[in-house]
Formats: structure tokens, sequence, C-alpha cells
């Protein structure tokens, strides 16, 4: 989801904080199947997940709600012209 003001569009995306993130106690990445465009996957269990596009993240924060271990954030990166 990106906010359109004046001829400008803030970029947002989802980041993982690999400091955060345990995949040891999840196992199975819940913010990756909770991910509707499917960008972020887990290799296998036990690995850290990975975003596949910033680019293609809309910013919508599904991801972010379904991190349990909050892992997970929007980052609202530069102002690009529309």
């Amino acid at each position: 989801m990106s906010h359109k003001s004046s001829g400008v569009k803030m970029e947002k995306y989802a980041v993982i904080d690999i400091e955060r993130c345990k995949p040891e106690k999840c196992d199975s990445c819940i913010a990756a199947d909770a991910c509707p465009h499917k960008l972020i996957e887990q290799e296998g269990p036990n690995e850290i997940p990975v975003l596949w596009s910033t680019t293609a993240c809309v910013g919508c924060g599904l991801c972010v709600q379904a991190c349990p271990l909050h892992a997970i954030y929007i980052q609202h990166g530069s102002e690009a012209p529309v």
C-alpha cells in the first residue's frame, strides 16, 4: 500500500529483523503464511524467512501482525515521484 500526496508516493515494505527472528521457536513462519502476496518465504523449518522483493511488497502489515516475536516491521522508504 502506498500513500499518495502532492504527486509523491511513499514506498513501504516489510523488513525482517534477523536479530529478533528465532525460527527455532516458530518452526514454520506464521508471518510468511500471512503474506497475501507470498513474498515472504521460509526455505525450511528453523530457517530465517526472506522477503523476496521490497518493490513488490505493498507494506500491508499483515506479516507484522502475524509474527509472534515482533521480528518484522514496515520500513517507510524514500519518496518517489508519481
